[in-house]
């Protein structure tokens, strides 16, 4: 089973490129993020949630986490 890992934030310029990286590397990849991108195609990534991470909360285990909301 893949690697998972959890972005938030990351469907704004940081985090797509971030998130592309870590997909091209085999990881499975969770976003959060308050609005959809511009810049990631829906099919980059595994899952989406769009919410205000600050009232987010964890719902799994993940080997990463990475915040690169602004």
């Amino acid at each position: 089973m893949n690697k998972k890992a959890l972005v938030i934030g990351g469907l704004g310029f940081v985090g797509t490129n971030l998130v592309k990286r870590l997909k091209k590397e085999g990881w499975w990849v969770k976003v959060v993020d308050l609005k959809m991108s511009e810049f990631l195609a829906l099919s980059e990534v595994d899952e989406i949630i769009i919410a205000d991470a600050s009232r987010w909360r964890i719902d799994d285990d993940y080997e990463r986490i990475y915040c690169v909301a602004a």
